[in-house]
């Protein structure tokens, strides 16, 4: 059974690999931030933060960022992958390069995923 919070604003998790999913889903359930999994029912609207899993190679997963960005407006965009490593200091600009607004290798580090998560929703909502 999947993790959910019924709260707005809320962060949309597209992960898939499903254990990973409902740890990130949980841990931020357990924070108190509004966490879901995607919902054909999902309005747009409602979602200020997508954690996505970039899984695809740089330009596949740059499109696919793009397509989020149309689809999600309001929303900023947290790319999580385990295909890249980032050194320390550079997130933000791996980020930029991915049009993401910032980005996580796997594995992942809980405590930084729950940090960008509130500060990407704080700035969503500014």
């Amino acid at each position: 059974m999947e993790s959910t919070c019924e709260a707005d604003p809320c962060i949309l998790v597209l992960e898939r690999d499903h254990p990973t999913r409902e740890l990130i889903l949980a841990t931020m359930c357990e924070a108190g931030l509004a966490a879901r999994s995607w919902q054909p029912t999902m309005m747009p609207e409602s979602v200020r933060v997508v954690v996505v899993d970039v899984e695809e190679p740089k330009a596949l997963g740059v499109q696919r960022l793009q397509q989020l960005r149309e689809q999600f407006h309001r929303a900023r965009l947290l790319a999580i992958s385990g295909r890249f490593h980032i050194p320390p200091g550079t997130a933000m600009q791996v980020a930029e390069q991915m049009s993401a607004d910032w980005v996580l290798a796997k594995p992942l580090d809980l405590n930084e995923l729950l940090h960008q998560a509130r500060r990407l929703l704080t700035e969503s909502q500014a």
